[in-house]
């Protein structure tokens, strides 16, 4: 998944275009050449929605998520975390905005017509997301361009000559593929280190604050177990105590792993929000 993506949100106001920040890197200082993030899925498909509706998620409404059957799709989502939804990224890198962007969610129900059911139940879950792009340039005002950010960090990289007791290569004992997380916990089998990145971003990200690049070198399928502290609050490794019997998440991952995160600032080639002109609804 495309996590480094970087979307900015703008508001079209009568008379003006909230500008959009760019981030250079400081004087003195040469910037890495940008880390190639990939333009939203290469797999699209031209199939349209036949029946579309968009209204404002009930007021007391706790659930966000999606669900699709064999014909329509539904997903209440903040706008927000639709654009993230539709061009495959993190939708904590949607910058910028009104705040209703944020906050505010919506209920997306959109139907195919019945002679387009096989080819809608053959579609990959990504298809199915970007055929969700043309609603919402219709309906918010949507529209996207190109741009290149910097962004803080954590770099992925080996801790030590050798690998950590809890990650090896993939034995052909094990489950083909699993992964999955509960708490501090953390496993998988089979997993190749871009999911193994991305997947760790996503239970991490909220805590440190910051996306994961893979920069171990490692190729391959690999078997993992990690376990620490799920209260950790802070995104430096010196500050942290564990407030159990794990360590926290940075020692954790030298210790069982043999993998250490290490702080960096990336030039990221990253898709760009320009406008939202309007709510839904």
């Amino acid at each position: 998944m495309r996590f480094l993506g970087v979307f900015t949100l703008g508001l079209f106001f009568a008379a003006s275009l909230c500008p959009l920040a760019q981030i250079a890197p400081a004087q003195g200082v040469t910037a890495p050449p940008p880390a190639q993030a990939a333009s939203p899925a290469p797999s699209t498909t031209s199939l349209k929605y036949d029946i579309v509706s968009v209204r404002p998620a009930e007021p007391n409404a706790h659930y966000r998520g999606g669900n699709t059957t064999p014909d329509e799709t539904e997903i209440v989502l903040s706008l927000k975390a639709l654009v993230g939804y539709v061009y495959d990224i993190r939708p904590e890198f949607v910058f910028g905005g009104p705040k209703w962007c944020d906050t505010e969610l919506f209920d997306i129900k959109a139907k195919v017509d019945e002679s387009d059911i096989a080819t809608f139940e053959s579609l990959s879950y990504q298809q199915r997301a970007t055929m969700l792009r043309p609603i919402l340039e219709s309906r918010f005002g949507l529209k996207v361009h190109h741009e290149v950010r910097v962004l803080q960090v954590f770099d992925l990289v080996l801790a030590k000559v050798g690998l950590g007791p809890k990650f090896s290569p993939h034995s052909p004992d094990k489950p083909a593929f699993s992964l999955g997380s509960v708490g501090g916990d953390f496993d998988g089998y089979g997993v190749e280190m871009p999911l193994f990145t991305k997947a760790l971003t996503n239970e991490l990200l909220a805590t440190i604050g910051r996306p994961i690049i893979d920069k171990t070198g490692l190729t391959g399928k690999y078997d993992f177990y990690l376990r620490w502290s799920s209260a950790v609050t802070t995104s430096s490794p010196t500050d942290q105590a564990a407030t159990s019997s794990h360590p926290d998440i940075f020692t954790a991952m030298q210790e069982q792993l043999g993998l250490k995160l290490q702080p960096a600032r990336e030039q990221v080639e990253t898709w760009a929000q320009a406008s939202t002109s309007q709510r839904a609804g």
